[in-house]
């Protein structure tokens, strides 16, 4: 049997509600994220304006790159519609942190479950600092010399290509997002811990070791973190916002039936380093 150690701190809604936050409140959200680097708040019932006034409070807020939400630049709005493309394993579904080939890269990412008809699916996240503490002091040591690759090029232009983005567009988003050279093991820029900072949408290559060298530790290395130990699940419900902390945890997207009606609202904030 498999001991499941990592689960999110969970907030229900007579706890904490965000249409009426107190900085009391406030602190034992961020508390939360630095303890746990996932936070769940049950039965919210927000509107944009209050979901950016509260992703502000945890950090410098971030643009939208894609999917914007018609009425705000830091909204991504993401829902099932009619796909004129056929069905594939999309970038949300690949393991990733989010933005990782930007810089700075996203630390915070809330994602707010406005509206939900049947089983939306799930998403999984994997703990990337409770690996790293499982690691040997001599594999933390070997591995803390080594720096990495994020790239956009790496798999988003395939993917963009599948869902129809015209060649133009792809060219000058390659163009505006060059490639960002990240360390192996991060150090939360918060909290102080470490992970192994691994992104399988966006993570190219090691830079010290020659293409075998890199593709055989890759490998090694999400085998290890992939452990069901360091994984846990959050099946939606209307009204869930989710909280994690992008330093400590990569996620992806679980399969979603496209026949049910579901809209998610999305902010984020990025990384602050002196």
């Amino acid at each position: 049997m498999i001991l499941q150690s990592f689960k999110p701190l969970t907030f229900e809604s007579e706890d904490i509600n965000l249409n009426n936050l107190h900085d009391n409140d406030l602190k034992k959200i961020k508390d939360g994220i630095n303890n746990y680097q996932l936070v769940l708040l049950k039965k919210q019932q927000i509107t944009m304006s209050q979901q950016i006034s509260f992703t502000k409070e945890l950090g410098k807020i971030e643009f939208v790159w894609e999917d914007k939400h018609p009425d705000s630049d830091y909204i991504q709005l993401l829902q099932n519609k009619l796909k004129k493309y056929k069905p594939f394993k999309s970038t949300s579904k690949h393991w990733h942190t989010d933005r990782s080939f930007i810089n700075p890269s996203s630390k915070y990412t809330i994602l707010y479950a406005k509206q939900i008809e049947g089983n939306a699916g799930g998403t999984e996240f994997c703990n990337l600092h409770q690996a790293y503490m499982k690691l040997s002091d001599e594999y933390k040591i070997k591995l803390s010399s080594l720096n990495t690759i994020h790239a956009f090029d790496y798999k988003f232009p395939e993917l963009m290509k599948k869902k129809l983005f015209s060649e133009e567009k792809i060219s000058a988003l390659k163009s505006k997002y060059p490639e960002v050279a990240r360390p192996l093991i991060k150090t939360n820029s918060v909290s102080g811990t470490k992970s192994i900072f691994l992104s399988e949408l966006c993570l190219k290559k090691i830079i010290e070791l020659n293409e075998d060298e890199s593709s055989n530790l890759l490998k090694y290395l999400y085998d290890f973190v992939l452990n069901p130990e360091y994984r846990y699940v959050q099946e939606w419900e209307e009204g869930d916002i989710l909280i994690w902390d992008n330093e400590s945890l990569m996620h992806r997207a679980l399969n979603t039936p496209l026949n049910i009606r579901r809209e998610f609202h999305r902010t984020t904030t990025m990384v602050i380093t002196n």
